[in-house]
């Protein structure tokens, strides 16, 4: 999601007249590939790199393949306006010297953890997004917890969770020892399983039963990619689990909260037979105790003076949001903001309350510029349950955040 981040915020700066945007890859050693045009229009960071480390193998081919085309359609020299320079593998603090501001597109990792962000302090490079010092427990979701609950706003609270370390052996007796553990803490018999410090969705996974914890750290033990269709009863069958990419060595389990059942529906009609033909509507069932829903927000602002956008209702089609329903375009629903009767059932003054404290949230973990923060909200009354705080958010084309602010100009 990196490299859409990044490709989408470079794109956009390409038109403008005030900046010169050069693209640039992180590499997993610590160098910084700047990258030409040709370079950076890849699908993922894996096929970026391969094309820097063979440019130079490559380049003779492109370049006879370039001067054809430019034959053919009888182009001028002042048509050909791309460089033509190739990939420059340069160390970081170098890179960071040689430009005069950087453009942080990263999700996890030193990118969002404050190790890249302390850097370009100390070399004297402005950047955007929170600081350091805000960045580091915002990657921490026990840490973040934390701080919340310190807020001591009855109106804000977090999930009860515990942490606990990834067993060195791991046996199907350990793990139901451990989700016993956690439902006694939490006060629930169903969980939710989630990396400590991986950011996203990738590998939070709510869970009915001891078993599906031992397949989840199995799954963590064997280094997977992905966990298989059908392997927990609250995931819908057809939705693969993606698991973290990073070794973890601590995992957080939470109480699951049942939050209402929401859903679009294709149709002609609503079920009252109101409605226009070819239109949709939403399907809205009462989970639990029939009060919370899903919802993200974006925030925006210097520190100390953040404030919340119009956040947005989050439907998830399989029980936990897949990374491709947050950030490409097309798969996920949100809708902006959490629509009140007749079309849902959110009273509009909850919505201004949770922006009210969303926003002390914010300003509480010393946030600036923009962020995101996720929660589930009571719809009658605005009080929050903070699921997490993304101080780096996601910026590709279909990002939420983009659809929350035009409420600013619109307002």
């Amino acid at each position: 999601m990196s490299v859409l981040s990044g490709t989408n915020v470079w794109m956009k700066l390409l038109s403008s007249d005030c900046y010169e945007p050069i693209p640039a890859l992180l590499t997993r050693n610590g160098t910084v590939w700047q990258l030409p045009y040709s370079a950076a229009l890849r699908h993922t960071a894996e096929e970026i790199a391969v094309a820097c480390e063979y440019a130079e193998v490559v380049e003779p081919r492109r370049q006879r393949l370039a001067d054809d085309i430019v034959e053919r359609l009888r182009l001028s020299p002042s048509q050909a306006t791309l460089s033509n320079d190739l990939p420059k593998n340069i160390p970081l603090d170098n890179y960071i010297k040689s430009v005069d501001f950087v453009f942080i597109a990263l999700h996890g990792g030193i990118g969002e953890d404050g190790t890249l962000q302390r850097r370009l302090e100390e070399l004297g490079v402005p950047y955007n997004g929170s600081d350091a010092v805000a960045s580091l427990p915002c990657m921490d979701k026990y840490e973040t917890g934390r701080r919340v609950d310190q807020m001591n706003n009855p109106f804000v609270s977090t999930a009860p969770r515990i942490k606990f370390a990834v067993p060195d052996v791991l046996t199907k007796s350990i793990s139901a020892d451990i989700y016993s553990t956690a439902a006694l803490e939490c006060g629930t018999s169903k969980l939710v399983v989630k990396p400590i410090s991986d950011g996203c969705s990738a590998g939070v996974v709510p869970l009915a039963r001891p078993e599906e914890l031992y397949i989840y750290l199995n799954a963590l033990a064997q280094r997977a990619n992905r966990i298989e269709r059908g392997s927990f009863s609250l995931v819908s069958d057809d939705q693969v689990v993606d698991m973290p990419t990073e070794q973890l060595d601590e995992f957080l389990l939470e109480a699951f909260i049942e939050s209402d059942e929401i859903s679009v529906v294709e149709g002609p009609v609503q079920p009252d037979g109101s409605g226009d033909p070819g239109s949709s509507y939403l399907s809205w069932r009462e989970r639990g105790d029939g009060r919370w829903v899903e919802i993200t927000a974006g925030v925006l602002g210097p520190q100390g003076k953040m404030r919340c956008l119009y956040p947005s209702l989050t439907v998830a089609r399989s029980g936990v949001l897949t990374l491709e329903e947050k950030f490409m375009g097309g798969t996920g629903v949100n809708i902006t903001p959490p629509p009140g009767p007749p079309l849902g059932r959110v009273s509009p003054e909850a919505v201004d309350r949770a922006r009210e404290k969303l926003a002390a949230v914010a300003n509480s973990l010393g946030l600036r510029g923009y962020a995101r923060i996720d929660a589930f909200m009571d719809r009658q009354d605005g009080q929050l349950i903070i699921i997490e705080v993304n101080s780096l958010p996601g910026l590709t084309p279909s990002t939420v955040i983009y659809h929350q602010a035009l409420g600013l100009v619109i307002n």
